[in-house]
């Protein structure tokens, strides 16, 4: 198991007080919706949930690029759809309070954090893509790249050919604590 569309970075970690404290491994899979925490040591699933409950798209939407972050008890991820869920690894059919965070944009194979909040890229389709930061334990946005407009990365930088276009984040971000910047990779239309 999951039986198909594994296209995501498991994440391992130990949570204190959750199963024995052993690590387990989150990973999305199986149909695009699923979501799987498995002990990390003997490949037991722990539990899984199947989102694809309302809509064609799931409750949150598809996940199947899912990036996983842990925080204390609780583990979130973005969807393609823009959603990022929060949930308590233990009480995983419970959604956090806040939760989820309904972005613009997908959040594609996004996230990262400083350890108080949730730093997602989203990628751009008919809009500017975004970088965004959330509160992790109110799910409230604390910054965006672009406070309104879109993000105009492209008036940050001119390429060197001149062009100008949509912008976006589908490569993810990273988080330097030793620096305390956030790291995107912007990607215009036209791949550059």
């Amino acid at each position: 198991f999951p039986p198909a569309n594994v296209r995501c970075a498991p994440t391992i970690a130990v949570v204190p007080g959750f199963n024995g404290d052993n690590p387990i491994m989150m990973v999305s899979g199986g149909q695009n919706q699923e979501v799987h925490c498995v002990d990390f040591n003997t490949g037991a699933l722990i539990w899984s949930r199947d989102l694809n409950t309302v809509g064609p798209g799931g409750m949150f939407g598809n996940m199947r690029w899912g990036v996983f972050t842990i925080l204390g008890n609780n583990v979130y991820w973005g969807t393609e759809d823009g959603n990022v869920v929060g949930v308590d690894i233990a009480n995983y059919l419970v959604v956090l309070p806040g939760y989820p965070v309904a972005l613009a944009q997908s959040t594609w194979i996004s996230g990262a954090t400083d350890g108080d909040q949730l730093f997602y890229a989203v990628r751009a389709t008919a809009v500017e893509g975004d970088v965004v930061a959330i509160d992790a334990a109110t799910g409230g946005i604390n910054w965006q790249l672009s406070t309104s407009g879109g993000l105009q990365a492209v008036n940050v930088f001119t390429h060197a050919n001149g062009y100008i276009g949509d912008e976006g984040f589908t490569g993810g971000v990273s988080y330097d604590v030793g620096v305390d910047v956030v790291y995107a990779n912007s990607r215009a239309e036209a791949d550059y």
